[in-house]
């Protein structure tokens, strides 16, 4: 009776426990929701995730490297990846003792250069260089976005938003060039008040090659950008038809340094693509047709072969019925 009833336990805990593995299984859809949700639910869905801890990785890295996934959910996973997988790190990070810290000490005694949020702007290299050595781009960018409750927006951290963009590196510095685009268009449209600063952002990611496809958006707004940022991000946009309607909407810009050139450039590149692509079509095409041609060769040798075939089975039979009838008259003329 003991061990029955023991068995009996271990098979009700286990029960249970699978039952709350299943329940709480990561799913896209709590990642979909986190791309829309407001601060407070955002955090909680979050939180519920990397509650789950490294059962839900293969799931989160592989929707993060999955292209054909939308950026927004990829991102989320990231971010959720970042806190599993370096939590406590993160927990550290944010309540580090500053001035204890071995090489911010002398700048606080004495410091006569302590800003308006209380500490000495000189430290503040110091806190870029921890943030390179921590490497959880994925949550410094959520900080960036201020997408969690809690924001951070206090101290020595509220500098994490500025080193986003000159120190970002690896995969996570591609989602942060999109939001960056998003939050500007968003600004561009009147949508949203403050976005300047994603603005600035955006313009850095392509002009230094991490988002080319964000120069699209300063051309469809050229009024937003100086003479020279223009010029130079004309230099970075492959939209043929955006610089063409930007060229007839403003005729004036053909004579600005470099847009004509531009322009001439991506059509250039444009008549080549189209040829090279005439040219393998055509010999796909002359492809097909040899193979069609030998198919049809070799139809013409398998038809011959079988008349030949046939002829020679013709022949076989009717000397078979020329033997037999042979046969008969011999045995008419025995008889006789």
């Amino acid at each position: 009776m003991r061990t029955g009833h023991n068995h009996n336990h271990l098979l009700a805990a286990l029960a249970a426990l699978l039952a709350a593995v299943t329940l709480r299984a990561v799913t896209l859809e709590d990642l979909e929701r986190m791309c829309n949700a407001g601060r407070d639910e955002y955090t909680a869905l979050r939180t519920a995730i990397v509650a789950e801890g490294e059962s839900a990785l293969p799931f989160l890295d592989a929707t993060l490297a999955d292209e054909t996934k939308p950026w927004k959910v990829r991102f989320m996973a990231g971010v959720c990846t970042d806190h599993i997988r370096h939590g406590k790190e993160i927990e550290a990070f944010l309540k580090h003792d500053w001035q204890q810290d071995p090489d911010c000490q002398k700048f606080w005694k004495p410091a006569p250069y302590i800003s308006a949020a209380g500490f000495p702007t000189q430290i503040i290299p110091v806190f870029f260089r921890r943030m390179d050595e921590l490497g959880t781009w994925f949550f410094f960018i959520e900080v960036y976005l201020a997408l969690d409750k809690h924001y951070y927006a206090y101290g020595i951290y509220r500098w994490i938003p500025d080193h986003v963009v000159k120190g970002c590196v690896g995969p996570a510095r591609f989602f942060a060039a999109k939001w960056a685009e998003e939050r500007s268009r968003d600004y561009f449209s009147g949508k949203v008040l403050y976005g300047g600063s994603f603005v600035d952002d955006l313009r850095e990611f392509a002009l230094d090659g991490t988002y080319p496809e964000g120069a699209d958006l300063f051309l469809a707004h050229p009024g937003r950008c100086g003479s020279e940022t223009l010029a130079a991000l004309v230099q970075v946009t492959t939209n043929l038809p955006l610089l063409l309607e930007l060229k007839a909407r403003n005729p004036n810009l053909i004579y600005r340094p470099g847009f004509a050139a531009r322009i001439d450039e991506l059509q250039r590149r444009q008549d080549e693509a189209e040829a090279a692509a005439r040219a393998a079509r055509a010999e796909t095409e002359a492809a097909a047709r040899a193979t069609l041609a030998e198919g049809e060769a070799a139809d013409r040798t398998a038809r011959a072969v079988l008349i030949l075939l046939a002829v020679a089975a013709t022949a076989d039979l009717l000397a078979a019925l020329l033997l037999r009838r042979r046969y008969a008259q011999a045995r008419k003329t025995n008889d006789k």
